[in-house]
């Protein structure tokens, strides 16, 4: 009963198959009459008005009296207005990608700030190369291409000295800045805002890293730490907040560290025209021997430590004057 309601309700193997050929068929013959046409085939070319974008962009944040204010600008570009306005003027004037110029139809291109404005904001929000085709009018493959272009300039222009692996005299620089501003001795940075090749971080295993030992509470430390969240490992260099705080004292710890973590990343060499850089000079290290030094590992990885650290920061921050951390 079954397999007779299924042969009327199906087409036959045969009838299939002619369906199938006929359609294979049909696609060839247009491939075939598409290939062998003498016009020439050209590329759909969307007329996206590029100059609407540059003057929506201009008045929106780059005129004298611009449609947004400066914090919100830091707030959506994540850097200060002369900061990313010296970027790009550093990169017109190194790399040609970046200057004016007019393409095969005689259109002018996106201006530098049109392209720098594109990568920033990709950078900013991850989202995909398309995502401000109607404000800023840029395609998708012309925004992807300009992320390529602004990262290497990035790297060629400002590496040596903004890329550069921290000195003692930076370490120290560092400690004191973040004590003064979040009372947290000893934190060289938070992993969430940290933006640099792994490569370029401190390395104290094979005996080259700067000296970054400090105290707190009374107790003594070999190695400075970062700010972390649950997802990362237990080690002494990482320092967490409490997932569940009941104590007053872990409480107050939680919210410094939050309070700190809302704040923008403080970069090593800050821009030097605002006059906020921790370390303006770069001070080189005296040459040392690299020594290998298994323990150290050991050292870093020690969970003891972690927790004893968290205690020891917890109970200095109490200590502080800070009670506004308390709401």
């Amino acid at each position: 009963m079954a397999s007779g309601n299924l042969d009327n309700s199906s087409d036959s193997p045969d009838e299939s198959n002619d369906s199938s050929m006929e359609f294979f068929l049909n696609a060839l013959h247009f491939l075939e009459d598409t290939t062998s046409s003498s016009a020439p085939q050209t590329r759909l070319y969307t007329d996206r008005r590029r100059e609407i974008g540059l003057a929506t962009l201009l008045n929106d944040w780059f005129v004298q009296q611009p449609k947004y204010k400066d914090d919100y600008f830091r707030k959506k570009f994540r850097m200060d207005k002369t900061m990313f306005l010296d970027i790009v003027r550093d990169i017109e004037a190194n790399f040609s990608y970046f200057q004016e110029h007019y393409d095969a139809r005689k259109r002018k291109s996106f201006t530098a700030i049109q392209k720098c404005t594109s990568a920033v904001r990709q950078l900013v929000t991850g989202n995909a190369p398309d995502e401000y085709d109607e404000y800023l009018c840029m395609a998708a493959r012309i925004a992807r291409e300009t992320l390529d272009y602004f990262c290497d300039a990035i790297i060629r222009l400002y590496s040596l000295e903004y890329l550069r692996r921290s000195t003692s005299h930076d370490v120290a620089r560092i400690f004191e800045a973040h004590e003064l501003r979040h009372h947290m001795p000893g934190m060289l940075g938070s992993i969430d805002c940290t933006h640099v090749e792994w490569s370029a971080c401190p390395r104290s295993r094979n005996g080259t890293a700067p000296d970054s030992s400090f105290r707190v509470n009374g107790r003594d430390y070999k190695h400075g730490y970062y700010l972390s969240d649950g997802i990362y490992n237990k080690w002494s260099t990482l320092v967490k907040a409490y997932p569940y705080p009941t104590d007053p004292k872990e409480k107050r710890f939680k919210n410094c560290k939050r309070r700190r973590e809302k704040m923008s990343s403080e970069l090593l060499v800050s821009s030097k025209r605002d006059e906020r850089a921790i370390s303006p000079v770069h001070t080189m290290d005296p040459p040392v021997q690299p020594v290998f030094d298994e323990s150290v590992y050991a050292e870093l990885i020690d969970e003891e430590v972690h927790h004893r650290l968290r205690y020891d920061l917890t109970e200095y921050v109490w200590a502080q004057d800070l009670a506004y951390l308390d709401d």
